[in-house]
């Protein structure tokens, strides 16, 4: 996969609202949580999500402990209930 480019504040994109991702596309997104997993990583950040590589897509990635075992998270159209 490919580190991206990072937005940083106050780059615009950071304040759209991203749209939700249909559900017969979900699997297109693939590439895209690998590519933020790399570039994440590469920053040895916490998460990232899809605007601040400069995507629109409702969806983004985290690092959690699982069982003391760190994995990644990706997570597409959340929710806040």
């Amino acid at each position: 996969m490919s580190i991206v480019k990072i937005s940083m504040y106050p780059d615009v994109a950071l304040t759209t609202p991203c749209v939700v991702v249909p559900v017969d596309k979900i699997s297109s997104l693939k590439e895209l949580l690998l590519d933020m997993c790399d570039t994440m990583m590469s920053v040895n950040g916490a998460g990232l999500a899809a605007n601040q590589v400069g995507r629109t897509e409702r969806a983004f990635i985290m690092r959690v402990n699982a069982n003391s075992t760190p994995e990644t998270l990706g997570c597409i159209n959340p929710e806040v209930i």
